[in-house]
């Protein structure tokens, strides 16, 4: 039997679309319904700054520092909460790493 090679760009995949896989493959982990609606929340915190249609391959270390500012200047947030969603995106962006989508960096933490 012929192997099926199946190719995708990832250099033309969007946010959203990688989201859509990351949550895929969490809920194969059989993850929480609980868990999943937190990655999803704090993924719209993150959609907010930085908008689903935008490009992986474009997202850097820059895009993080300003995501953390956005955080601190445009929502209530308190630091502890802040680091929370920081906890979830990083999760979220590491994924999309290991898959190619965006460039590996590493992604330090805000103090809480």
């Amino acid at each position: 039997m012929e192997k099926i090679y199946i190719s995708h760009n990832c250099e033309s995949i969007t946010t959203k679309e990688a989201f859509e896989k990351f949550i895929r493959c969490k809920k194969i982990k059989n993850l929480s319904p609980e868990t999943l609606r937190t990655y999803e929340c704090d993924f719209s915190y993150f959609c907010n700054f930085y908008p689903s249609k935008n490009l992986c391959a474009d997202i850097k270390k820059e895009t993080i520092y300003g995501f953390i500012e956005y955080l601190r200047n445009n929502t209530k947030a308190n630091p502890t909460t802040i680091y929370s969603y920081m906890t979830h995106i990083r999760a979220i962006l590491y994924y999309f790493m290991e898959e190619g989508y965006t460039k590996k960096f590493a992604i330090e933490m805000p103090k809480k």
